[in-house]
C-alpha cells in the first residue's frame, strides 16, 4: 500500500503483493483477536476493524473481505506456498477455495489450478462438479496428482 498526494489516499497493491497482505493482516487479526477465547470479543470488532481500515486506506476493506482475510491465513498457512502459488493464482481463485472445509481438497484443487492453469470460471466448474471426489473415487482412495 503506498500513500500519494495531499488530499488523501491512493491504494496501490499489486496482484503478487495482495496475497500476502491479504495473509498478513488475516493471521495479525488471528492471532491478536480470535485466539485465546477472545474469538467472540475479536468477532465483534471486526466490524470496526474493516471500518478503520476503509477510513485509512480507502475501499477493499469491507467486512467479507476481512473475513477472508482471516481464512486465508488459516487454510494457508504456509507464506512460501502463498507467495509461490500468487505468481499463478489471483486472488479470486483463493476466494473460490475458502468454502472448501476438507484441507487435502484446497491442495488439490489449488495444484490443479497450478498445473492445468484453470481461470475462476474453470475452477468454479470444477468445484461444482466434485472433481476431487471424483479423482479420489477413481483412483480407489489414493493420492493421485501427489506423490503419497
Amino acid at each position: 500500500m503506498q500513500r500519494t498526494g495531499e488530499s488523501g489516499l491512493h491504494v496501490s497493491i499489486n496482484h503478487l503483493a495482495r496475497l500476502p497482505l491479504t495473509k498478513t493482516l488475516g493471521r495479525r487479526l488471528l492471532t491478536e483477536n480470535l485466539q485465546d477465547g477472545r474469538a467472540a470479543y475479536g468477532k465483534r470488532i471486526l466490524v470496526t476493524v474493516s471500518q478503520e481500515l476503509t477510513e485509512e486506506f480507502g475501499g477493499g476493506f469491507g467486512y467479507a473481505t476481512v473475513n477472508r482475510a482471516i481464512q486465508f491465513a488459516q487454510f494457508f498457512p504456509d507464506l512460501a506456498i502463498v507467495s509461490t502459488l500468487s505468481t499463478q493464482l489471483s486472488w479470486s481463485h483463493f476466494i473460490e477455495m475458502l468454502p472448501i472445509k476438507d484441507p487435502l481438497a484446497r491442495e488439490f484443487y489449488a495444484e490443479m489450478c497450478r498445473i492445468e492453469r484453470y481461470d475462476v470460471r474453470t475452477l468454479r466448474l470444477k468445484i461444482g462438479g466434485m472433481l476431487f471426489q471424483r479423482a479420489a473415487l477413481s483412483s480407489g482412495a489414493k493420492c493421485c496428482w501427489m506423490s503419497c
